[in-house]
């Protein structure tokens, strides 16, 4: 990686990152790299070295009283991830700061050194020497060494130039007399010094690193030829002595400013001045020398310098940062998060408001939780209920959804999958998002699990101190970990009533977002066989159960089925049974009015599941066999946009238990029966492809217990109730 900067068609300076892949193929390999955002904000940035495949970046940040703090950020450009951290500033006035970077070997866990050294010119001889405060990014800490860890009190360190190799960092350090080698261990954060031969003691050397050995460059002063620069390559072998590896002494061009570093091969990348004409100015280039040949190609990588140096460095590709949050900043007071956030904002070059609000509009969810620690105004933006009603417009942005899949009682239960059209499925799965703590404290007598929105809801009763029992509902949004609880109101029960898992009397409750408004709502039907239905609602943003009056009420007769329901864009579809045929009921989560949807003769009378495909309801119609050898069938049927039900496939799998839901694709996802032993059933749970007549293995086993899928999309509903994530909502009724 190579960073430098060019002066743009305003005359102002713009930095520039650039790779090349260091293979046989090198200089062609090239491609440009994003930056991070709050590298642009940085004054005086530069690269202090690279370790594990990440690049650290120093340098101050401007705050808007023209105050500046001190700042480290740990890019991995490979994963295109950074973090910023702030460097406290506790030495005295009369010592000045200089930032080491390692990654532990054993741990992984980047680290960072602060070792606040005298000047050179500092005479006072009374002051307790340098003083070192170590970072690492697993505690987000900085603390002080012990003094039995610090270097010697008389050693001056130089800021020019580190590098690290396996568990040591090495950096170049005076004694007031000769020059020497610090190292210190990222494993035990000890320090400790290299000697060096008496021909170098002298020296003002340069670190750098060939592979995995320690390499000083020499800039020999001392040279006869005013025209030719000479350059001394020694290189620590394993026993601890340097040898000289070669000599750069060439006047094939005007002069060489510094040696940049070097490739893998050996071969070290320089700087040289190089003119048109004897008549133009010098213009830095950066070139490959071939020691072998004593050779360098000036159009080499054909990169020019404009008014700054050229910085380099080497890395590998790796995965760090990847369990972190993108663009964070760590500072050691969060008190003074806030204000360094908004100064940080400040000096970013950004858009109009409204072209930022238009772009967080299309960014998917995991971004925009992050991206609510930016700044004040982005935070009340992304919290706001209409951004949350806009951003789960589906015209916004794509969708990610996900099947989730339960098949035990217990929360480790819970499998997730990206139901993406690739082949990567079923192998793109991920960990369940911690479920509700209130999920352990209530027992689920109805076990499916409702979608809507990216909401999941999920019913059961909670044991009170009393050992009386509260039917309870759980909004849960797995997406952002957050979830609330509200209470069904026991109406229409017989007085003294307590819910029981048996009970004929408990309510059906249905669930839905609407559409336009985005707010959740509840309907509870109490169906009786003497009574009329009783039907009544509850919406999130009124935190109320109201009855529905009785031109907005189903038929009396119907009896509707706790199993299935689903929604399809602002209708919940349900199951009822009205003595003698089944039907389809929908509610309109808008107008909260109910409607028939009428079955064709050959459903009528049949014992229905129901689901969706995509956004079309779907009907199960499931023949049990006779017998346990007889042949299971399953007839899927489709509503069409005209309300006609068309049947899409059959499936007759005598290995099927039952099917769980669909995939966006169409196909089924289905429970298998393996085993029964002493009348525990054991099953596993596959993709059914209907044109291969063929059952994908997804990996899990349930047993003893009832397997429930649901399908549902990323969303930011429920974010903007900050206070409430767990809350028991006890409803006032209306």
């Amino acid at each position: 990686m190579i960073r430098y900067e060019v002066k743009n068609e305003t005359e102002s300076e713009e930095v520039k990152y650039v790779c090349f892949v260091d293979d046989d193929t090198f200089p062609q390999n090239k491609f440009a790299l994003p930056v991070p955002p709050i590298l642009l904000s940085l004054h005086g940035c530069g690269i202090i070295d690279t370790s594990c495949g990440l690049v650290c970046l120093e340098g101050s940040l401007r705050k808007s009283d023209n105050s500046e703090t001190d700042m480290v950020v740990l890019w991995n450009p490979s994963i295109r991830k950074s973090i910023a951290i702030v460097v406290p500033n506790d030495g005295p006035s009369r010592f000045y700061p200089l930032v080491g970077f390692g990654v532990c070997p054993e741990t992984k866990d980047p680290k960072l050194v602060k070792i606040s050294s005298k000047n050179d010119d500092d005479d006072d001889d009374d002051d307790d020497g340098n003083q070192v405060m170590v970072f690492t990014l697993s505690s987000r800490e900085w603390r002080c060494l012990s003094s039995n860890h610090l270097p010697r009190k008389s050693l001056v360190f130089d800021n020019s130039s580190q590098t690290v190799i396996g568990r040591f960092l090495y950096r170049f350090v005076f004694n007031g007399e000769l020059y020497l080698i610090s190292s210190f261990d990222l494993t035990n954060e000890e320090f400790g010094e290299v000697p060096l031969p008496d021909s170098l003691r002298r020296s003002y050397l340069f670190i750098s690193k060939l592979r995995e050995s320690l390499v000083l460059i020499d800039d020999n002063e001392e040279s006869t030829t005013e025209d030719i620069d000479v350059f001394d390559i020694w290189m620590m072998m394993e026993d601890g002595a340097f040898t000289k590896l070669f000599i750069i002494n060439n006047a094939s061009v005007e002069r060489i400013i510094r040696i940049m570093g070097f490739k893998k091969t050996g071969e070290p990348l320089v700087e040289i001045d190089v003119r048109e004409d004897d008549n133009s100015d010098p213009t830095p280039v950066l070139v490959v020398y071939e020691p072998c040949l004593d050779h360098i190609n000036i159009n080499d990588l054909g990169i020019c310098r404009g008014a700054a140096f050229f910085a380099m460095c080497s890395y590998n590709k790796s995965l760090l940062l990847l369990d972190y949050d993108d663009g964070i900043i760590l500072i050691r007071n969060p008190k003074k998060q806030n204000s360094l956030l908004n100064s940080y904002m400040k000096m970013l070059p950004w858009l109009e408001f409204d072209i930022q609000v238009e772009i967080l509009k299309r960014l998917p969810v995991k971004s925009l939780i992050q991206f609510r620690s930016v700044c004040k105004a982005w935070k009340s933006l992304i919290d706001s209920s209409p951004f949350i009603s806009d951003h789960n417009n589906v015209g916004h942005h794509p969708l990610s959804e996900h099947l989730m899949i339960k098949c035990g009682a217990s929360e480790e239960n819970y499998v997730c999958f990206v139901d993406d059209d690739s082949d990567s499925f079923p192998q793109n799965k991920f960990a369940t998002p911690p479920v509700p703590p209130i999920f352990r404290l209530f027992w689920p007598f109805n076990t499916a699990i409702h979608s809507s929105c990216g909401l999941l809801c999920v019913e059961g009763l909670l044991r009170e101190p009393d050992n009386s029992k509260t039917h309870m509902v759980v909004l849960w949004n797995p997406s952002i970990r957050k979830s609330i609880a509200i209470v069904v109101p026991n109406v229409g029960a017989p007085s003294g009533f307590i819910y029981a898992a048996t009970s004929r009397v408990i309510p059906f409750v249905g669930f839905g977002v609407c559409p336009e408004t985005k707010d959740p709502k509840l309907i509870k039907i109490s169906s009786r066989n003497d009574d009329e239905n009783q039907v009544m609602v509850f919406t999130l943003s009124s935190r109320e159960w109201r009855c529905l009056s009785s031109n907005q009420l189903p038929l009396k007769s119907l009896e509707f089925k706790n199993y299935c329901q689903t929604v399809i864009g602002r209708f919940l579809y349900g199951l009822a049974f009205d003595g003698e045929f089944y039907l389809i009921w929908s509610f309109d989560l808008s107008t909260d009015e109910f409607r028939e949807v009428p079955l064709p003769d050959s459903l009528r009378r049949s014992y229905l599941d129901m689901s969706k495909v995509r956004e079309s309801l779907v009907l199960i119609d499931e023949e049990k066999g006779h017998s346990s050898t007889d042949m299971q069938v399953f007839d899927v049927w489709m509503m069409m946009e005209d309300g006609a039900f068309t049947k899409l496939f059959t499936i007759k799998k005598a290995s099927i238990e039952r099917i769980l839901g669909f995939r966006k694709t169409g196909e089924p996802v289905v429970e298998i029966e393996i085993e029964i032993v002493d009348d525990v059933t054991t099953a596993l749970i596959g993709v059914y492809e209907p044109c291969l007549d063929h059952i994908k293995d997804l990996g899990i086993c349930r047993s003893a217990t009832f397997s429930v899928m649901c399908s549902y999309n990323e969303s930011l509903l429920l974010l903007d109730h900050d206070d409430d994530d767990g809350c028991i909502v006890r409803a006032v009724e209306n």
